[in-house]
């Protein structure tokens, strides 16, 4: 054998040794844990960081060859760069710049909220159903998704709060008012422009249930045609009835059997930018999942009691209306034998990127040794066939 092809099959060795061993340090170095703030795709929920470690995989070898002929010991020494696996997951969505101020926000009308069923507020806002002929139109005829296309969304939601296995046909009483009549404002003044400020809701007597639509209230109507208007100003051109909480109370209360056992309130189809960008952010943090590509169906997302998720939520424009119900109409919905306190919960989802929201306004009522609480459980609801 010749010396040039000893030397090149020297080399040759050298190669496919260090190769081996490079393949070797990958499938066999070390690996560590450290207890970092991270998500991985597999998990549903907030995990702690002690119990969801960061993967890291580094090697470092040194090997000694020795080559034929005489040539002196060849030290090779192999090292591959560390690699952090959770780089490989989704990055934890960053909080919204709104978050804190919906959170404090909320939390003031949480606030209002107990102050008022402990009667330590004054009085609610009031109207008469009458006031809808001051400015407003009215009828009866279901607008937009008919109620049988609604079942896909909520069907799952009244069969898991109504499990029982026989159908029902429940009572769905559709009012939709628009604002497209001259109206007096509170001080008597005449106003003859036309917000077409609308309110769309299906009342679901047989539930309690209220469940929102399409809003659009008189205020917003006011500050988007007249940018720059102070809240003086605008307040002045309102008419009685401006709230969306107004309307949806002022109609529950002629179509409820007992409007003091409302219970739900749904915000169906929900497009409001801010309101979607706060539920975007708590989908993507706690089910690590983009509702524009994915659907959340029930029970999605579920926040109760004082959490900031819940205060957030019920800051934002699709939350106001139960909060406002609930501040101004307490004494109404206060039934003689519960706590001076009224307990929230709220679940999120959303299906063929649509978003949905429910509020459960249930007030926690005293136990007695039997443990049943309040009135509800007396009830029993049948399975609810979503069929107009």
């Amino acid at each position: 054998m010749s010396v040039a092809t000893r030397r090149r099959l020297q080399s040759l060795i050298v190669v496919f040794v260090s190769a081996l061993l490079l393949l070797t340090s990958l499938f066999n170095g070390s690996f560590t844990s450290s207890p970092e703030t991270k998500r991985t795709l597999l998990n549903d929920r907030n995990v702690p960081a002690e119990s969801l470690p960061t993967s890291t995989l580094s090697s470092s070898y040194a090997k000694n060859i020795a080559l034929p002929d005489g040539h002196e010991e060849l030290t090779l020494n192999f090292s591959t760069p560390s690699v952090d696996f959770a780089l490989l997951r989704r990055a934890p969505p960053q909080e919204p710049k709104a978050w804190p101020q919906l959170v404090c926000t909320g939390g003031e009308y949480l606030a209002k909220i107990q102050a008022a069923f402990q009667g330590n507020s004054p009085p609610g806002r009031e109207f008469p159903s009458s006031e809808l002929d001051n400015g407003w139109s009215k009828s009866t005829v279901a607008f937009g998704e008919e109620l049988a296309d609604l079942g896909k969304y909520w069907a799952p939601v009244t069969d898991k709060l109504f499990p029982k296995s026989r159908d029902k046909v429940m009572e769905v009483k559709p009012v939709n008012v628009r604002q497209d009549k001259e109206y007096k404002t509170s001080d008597g003044t005449h106003i003859t422009t036309l917000t077409k400020a609308i309110s769309y809701a299906y009342y679901l007597p047989d539930i309690n249930w209220i469940l929102a639509m399409n809003s659009l209230s008189p205020a917003n109507v006011i500050w988007k045609t007249n940018p720059g208007i102070s809240k003086e100003d605008r307040d002045k051109q309102l008419p009685p009835l401006n709230k969306l909480s107004d309307l949806l109370w002022v109609n529950w209360n002629t179509v409820a059997k007992s409007p003091k056992e409302l219970r739900f309130i749904g915000r169906n189809h929900i497009v409001n930018k801010a309101t979607r960008s706060i539920m975007d952010y708590l989908f993507l943090r706690d089910k690590i999942t983009d509702a524009k590509k994915d659907d959340i169906p029930w029970p999605g997302l579920e926040y109760s009691g004082e959490s900031a998720e819940l205060k957030a939520l019920l800051a934002t424009p699709n939350g106001l209306a139960t909060a406002w119900i609930l501040i101004d109409h307490a004494l109404e919905l206060k039934r003689h034998d519960e706590l001076t306190r009224r307990e929230l919960k709220v679940n999120i989802f959303a299906i063929d990127r649509k978003y949905f929201m429910l509020w459960d306004i249930e007030a926690q009522s005293p136990r007695g040794d039997s443990g049943r609480r309040g009135s509800h459980a007396k009830r029993h609801i049948k399975r609810l066939s979503w069929r107009s």
